[in-house]
């Protein structure tokens, strides 16, 4: 995973920056595993109304906690 507060130019369409990129090296026996990873990120980010303030976050930490906290559900008080 790769942050960063300033964002950086991935030649988007829309030309806004990215701050947040996930990467995978995925061996040949694991691809479907991986699809289904990046179908699962896809459908989180959706979920939480694809758009989040990634630059406005103080660390990558931050970020991490984040992602990880629309994965988990939240336990009940």
């Amino acid at each position: 995973v790769g942050w960063s507060t300033r964002g950086r130019d991935y030649g988007s369409i829309d030309d806004i920056p990215v701050h947040l990129v996930a990467m995978y090296r995925v061996p040949d026996s694991c691809k479907n595993k991986y699809l289904a990873e990046i179908a699962g990120l896809v459908r989180l980010v959706l979920k939480n109304n694809g758009a989040v303030d990634f630059a406005g976050l103080p660390d990558l930490e931050t970020a991490r906690r984040l992602l990880l906290s629309w994965k988990s559900p939240t336990p009940a008080s």
